[in-house]
């Protein structure tokens, strides 16, 4: 409705708002017009997930053009993705999305130390609000 108002205060022509809102999906396949249809949607699924990546991992454009350098960024997008899929059923019992855990376990820090003439070692987590102890706990499973 907003972009038919649009094109009307642009002055333009009920003959090019009468199809506003409508999508042509062209292909040349052998799957019927129900799963073409189908996994154009699909795609949504895919955009989405990019865009909740791109905002939690702040990557900017990346722009890639020899086949080995694409391979390489869709595999890490992948990688990317599969961690984040796995910590969000991890942090489900919290009521919590994984994009929301990141960022508050973000503050927390690790702390190691280690004493050159003896040799020990100790390492700590130092969370600075105790959702993200909690958070940690369900991760490694300690709670």
């Amino acid at each position: 409705m907003a972009r038919r108002e649009s094109l009307y205060d642009r002055g333009g022509e009920e003959d090019e708002a009468a199809f506003l809102g409508y999508s042509l999906i062209f292909h040349n396949t052998d799957l019927g017009v129900g799963a073409v249809v189908g996994k154009y949607f699909d795609k949504d699924v895919v955009e989405r997930s990019f865009k909740q990546l791109k905002g939690i991992l702040s990557l900017r454009p990346v722009r890639v053009w020899l086949r080995s350098h694409v391979e390489a960024h869709i595999k890490i997008c992948y990688v990317a993705y599969a961690i984040l899929s796995l910590l969000q059923c991890e942090v489900a019992r919290l009521d919590i999305s994984a994009v929301e855990a990141l960022e508050v376990i973000r503050p927390g820090y690790r702390v190691k130390l280690k004493d050159v003439a003896s040799g020990f070692e100790w390492e700590a987590f130092v969370e600075l609000k105790k959702v993200q102890e909690r958070i940690r706990n369900v991760v490694y499973k300690n709670g």
